[in-house]
């Protein structure tokens, strides 16, 4: 899975020179296997090992990019935290790409969902949850409050936000259950790093 880079127009080679490759090949070597950032930084083979389906179950992989940091999930254990620090690299806008190297190489997605980390998605977030029943009243309500708040001073004042995102952190610390909570601090942590 390939993250980072520009538009590729016809340069099929842009997203490996300009962007990151999220490897998933379980039989390779250390920085070219699943959870790798191909020949940059292997994952963490202990957190990979016990967190890997066999072959032929199915993997949840979430790779969150933020600004040059790319962090790598697998089945919801964190197995490669990197931040990037080449200039030519991770540049944005960027792109998402999947491959297949080709014959007798078998890989399958499903379910592909891009997330962007913006005040109106973390509002949607939270109504989610919401009428999931995973928050009460008063968390929604709090929650909202304090992402209106920073998006509206966000721009003249970041200090400000910062402040109503330490207390959007606060109150989503709180909620109950676990998915949802980190779910909702990751989206506070990310809206942090926008500032």
């Amino acid at each position: 899975v390939f993250v980072g880079f520009p538009d590729p127009g016809t340069d099929p080679w842009l997203a490996v020179n300009q962007g990151h490759e999220v490897q998933i090949d379980a039989t390779d070597a250390p920085d070219r296997t699943t959870g790798a950032i191909y020949a940059f930084q292997g994952a963490d083979q202990a957190a990979r090992d016990a967190a890997l389906n066999p072959p032929g179950e199915w993997n949840e992989f979430e790779i969150v990019v933020q600004g040059d940091r790319i962090r790598v999930y697998l089945n919801g254990a964190l197995i490669n935290d990197y931040t990037d620090t080449d200039p030519n690299r991770m540049n944005q806008p960027s792109f998402v790409g999947i491959q297949n190297h080709g014959n007798g190489d078998d890989v399958y997605f499903r379910n592909i969902r891009i997330q962007e980390y913006t005040f109106d998605a973390a509002a949607e977030l939270v109504a989610d949850y919401y009428e999931q029943g995973l928050l009460n009243r008063s968390q929604e309500r709090q929650l909202t409050q304090h992402l209106a708040m920073a998006e509206r001073v966000a721009d003249n004042s970041p200090a400000q936000a910062g402040q109503s995102l330490d207390r959007y952190v606060a109150v989503a610390s709180g909620v109950a259950d676990e998915t949802a909570r980190a779910e909702l601090l990751e989206m506070g942590e990310a809206l942090r790093a926008r500032l």
